[in-house]
């Protein structure tokens, strides 16, 4: 069995890959010191794992500890990917390929493999709203048009938390509710990172949009979605664990060339535009 790991800056995501597509998706808070205490925890009755593909953005210790649990408990050596100059039709727009944050690599292989029909006719806008909000553009032709960076939500009243006076750490309890206004400066902070982020995302892809002048296909995906989409001007398709999608992808293309098998794409999900809001799976 294929073992898939998404290793973000807050959370561990995996899922197991069966047939073609990723199943039995869970997650965990990430450790901030470590991870294998936790993990042992989670992947005790986890069996038959033979090969796990990893998408580790959390650092190389983050990747050692992880290396030292998979060789512990199924004498597997992870794969840990990087980012490419060419491959899955995806030209990479950095002048590094491996610059590319894997995370946002993969979320370009699932997107374009996501909408193979809609591709032929227009550009892709990627949101992935973590810790850190990117934003990517993907051209019909496969183009990666480069992408931007900006804090998440929490990243945000995290900077002013740890650089003003009177402002602490926001629980959950203090996060902004439904109104417009916050009335504690604890939910004024976090309302007004909800409102950047938004805004921040509302801008970049109005500017993408124009500068593209065709169809243009917008997805967001990430811990925050749920909470920024709301405040969005236009339409998204919401796509949770597009990473996990996306080594899936890379994991079933080597598993092939391994085995010589035909490659088979019947399975895979089919363009749902038509409801552009709803959560799906990519």
């Amino acid at each position: 069995m294929i073992l898939l790991v998404d290793i973000g800056n807050s959370r561990i995501k995996w899922a197991q890959l069966r047939g073609n597509r990723p199943a039995e998706f869970d997650s965990i808070t990430r450790g901030k010191t470590g991870i294998k205490r936790d993990i042992s925890r989670v992947w005790k009755d986890l069996k038959d794992i033979n090969r796990v593909v990893v998408a580790n953005v959390g650092g190389d210790r983050i990747g050692d500890q992880l290396t030292e649990c998979t060789q512990n408990y199924w004498q597997v050596t992870p794969e840990f990917l990087t980012a490419r100059a060419n491959s899955y039709g995806i030209h990479n727009a950095y002048e590094t390929p491996e610059h590319l944050g894997i995370d946002r690599w993969l979320g370009l292989i699932a997107v374009r493999q996501r909408y193979r029909n809609f591709r032929k006719n227009g550009a892709i806008c990627i949101v992935d709203c973590g810790t850190a909000i990117t934003v990517d553009l993907l051209a019909a032709d496969g183009n990666h048009l480069g992408g931007l960076i900006i804090p998440g939500i929490t990243s945000m009243s995290q900077i002013l938390s740890d650089h003003t006076n009177g402002i602490g750490i926001i629980s959950e309890s203090e996060k902004k509710g439904d109104t417009l206004l916050a009335n504690t400066t604890d939910t004024a902070v976090t309302g007004g990172a909800l409102y950047a982020a938004a805004s921040f995302i509302d801008r970049v892809s109005s500017d993408a949009a124009s500068e593209i002048k065709g169809e243009f296909k917008r997805v967001i995906t990430g811990g925050d979605a749920l909470r920024i989409l709301p405040l969005l001007l236009d339409k998204y398709d919401h796509l949770p664990n597009l990473v996990l999608w996306g080594l899936a992808q890379v994991a079933r293309n080597t598993r092939t060339k391994v085995t010589h098998e035909s490659e088979d794409t019947s399975d895979h999900c089919e363009d749902k535009s038509a409801h552009s809001t709803e959560t799906v799976e990519a």
